[in-house]
């Protein structure tokens, strides 16, 4: 994977380990990018492999809901306690 610097390939692509990061705009970082890339073919495929695997486990929307559900539990676990308070307060009145 060869992609332009901006922060969300950032925070997914670990440099040298699943792709190329180079600056956008600037062609003497893409032709750096590149060099490292041809320089890397012996490995290429296993970090095609390695890339698509992280992505699967860790940024993929499956991977975004599972990360998400324990939060929503937790948010509507919280609204439940206080509308079970609510209740107790308005019928002790």
């Amino acid at each position: 994977v060869l992609a332009s610097a901006f922060e969300d390939a950032q925070r997914v692509l670990r440099e040298g380990e699943t792709g190329f990061l180079f600056k956008a705009g600037d062609m003497q970082d893409l032709k750096s990018a590149l060099v490292r890339a041809y320089k890397s073919q012996p490995v290429l495929e296993e970090m095609g492999r390695q890339a698509r695997e992280d992505i699967l486990l860790n940024h993929s929307w499956i991977a975004r809901v599972q990360t998400l559900i324990p939060i929503v539990d937790q948010i509507l676990g919280e609204k439940e306690q206080q509308t079970d308070t609510k209740c107790m307060t308005s019928s002790a009145h």
